[in-house]
């Protein structure tokens, strides 16, 4: 998700007003019809007068008609709009989905995963200092044997690690923030450079920043870029990020009436007005730039601002991008709005063009196409990093 700052400024109110199910339906009405920025130019109001009855039926059989009664009619015309940056999201979900966007969820392992073929649990990334880094989890360890639903006492679970070592450690869960922060893990004269997200903290562009001038500090001279399973984040984040890569960009942002500019260069980002004189409004603590070749991995669950910071990046010379074709929302923004029962409407409020009027693409299509297979992944095989390892080498050390 592509999210704008000012949707971290609406706020969440934990007050829910009792609405009935019509009640809801017509808030969601007038929020779709003043704010969605409809890239396809469908007819909102035909596809809203279209589940209306579906709305009054389940309002009709439903005791007390609450404002629930309107879900599954306002979630049929959010699919019908075909725009996967536009979702209905439950008091509850958007409850979670703020927590995330501020770094004040919390879980009690401190890890992401994935589901294997057999069962088992895939470790994707490790909240730092969280109960499963201090027990030496890793990316890419594969678990087994953890009750998620046990949080109280410690846990003996069995882990493989790159498909050939097995043995146990223990889990102490402990209630951590979920926060996962980018690093960067070196490969020879290569820096493997982790972005697991955009969300839940201001300082992933500068953490970024300063982790590219480690790089160089260090004498690397190739870097990856692993954005695989990276779903977005804050809009202010990965435009600040992707200076470290590419010095100068510019787009603009179409909305609703109107559209404004939006300016990157040098760890800054400014926010102009058509007439206007550009307003700071984002910048990193201190700027780096990469001058080295680098390749940025992505995978079908790349979205968002992970779309849109391998885009401007692979503009720069010497950047390419690797693995699968991506989720498809880079051109778009969101911002939340908070309907009556405390549910939420995410929207698209505005595509973006470069300053030619060229309409950014949707999804990315990689330079060199590698699917990416976690199969592999839990037997210590990364064909993907590996290609991309490979390529920078005779990028570096032409023969």
């Amino acid at each position: 998700m592509r999210t704008l700052m000012l949707s971290l400024l609406l706020g969440f109110s934990s007050s829910a007003v009792a609405v009935s199910a019509p009640e809801l339906y017509r808030s969601f009405e007038r929020t779709l019809l003043k704010r969605y920025v409809n890239p396809q130019h469908l007819d909102l109001g035909a596809l809203i007068q279209q589940h209306r009855a579906e709305m009054q039926e389940a309002c009709n059989t439903t005791p007390g008609c609450p404002s629930s009664a309107a879900y599954p009619a306002i979630r049929a015309v959010m699919q019908d709009l075909q725009d996967g940056h536009a979702n209905f999201l439950t008091p509850e979900q958007n409850q979670n989905y703020r927590a995330r966007s501020q770094g004040s969820n919390t879980g009690f392992f401190g890890f992401q995963s994935s589901k294997l073929q057999d069962g088992r649990t895939l470790i994707l990334d490790v909240v730092p200092g969280g109960p499963a880094s201090l027990a030496g989890l890793s990316r890419f360890d594969v678990i087994e044997g953890l009750d998620s639903s046990q949080t109280k006492e410690p846990q003996e679970i069995t882990v493989t690690r790159q498909g050939k070592f097995t043995f146990k450690v223990t889990l102490t869960p402990k209630e951590t923030p979920l926060v996962f922060l980018p690093y960067m893990v070196r490969h020879g004269t290569t820096g493997v450079l982790r972005i697991p997200t955009f969300l839940g903290s201001g300082n992933i562009a500068s953490m970024v920043h300063d982790l590219v001038a480690r790089a160089s500090d260090e004498g690397m001279t190739g870097m990856v870029v692993d954005l695989r399973g990276n779903g977005g984040g804050r809009s202010d984040q990965c435009m600040l990020a992707a200076l470290a890569f590419n010095p100068r960009f510019t787009e603009e942002w179409i909305q609703v009436g109107w559209k404004n500019t939006m300016i990157a260069e040098k760890g800054q980002v400014w926010f102009k007005l058509p007439g206007g004189a550009p307003i700071p409004v984002a910048s990193v603590n201190t700027y780096s730039l990469w001058i080295h070749p680098a390749v940025f991995l992505v995978d079908e669950r790349s979205a968002s601002c992970a779309e849109f910071m391998a885009f401007e990046s692979r503009k720069a010379a010497l950047t390419w991008i690797f693995g699968e074709k991506t989720y498809g929302v880079g051109n778009t923004s969101t911002v939340l709005y908070n309907l009556p029962d405390q549910s939420a409407l995410q929207l698209s409020i505005l595509y973006v063009q470069d300053e030619e009027g060229k309409p950014y693409p949707a999804s990315l299509t990689p330079d060199v196409v590698i699917q990416d297979d976690p199969e592999k992944l839990a037997r210590g095989e990364d064909p993907l990093l590996e290609q991309a390892l490979q390529f920078l080498e005779m990028k570096i050390h032409p023969h």
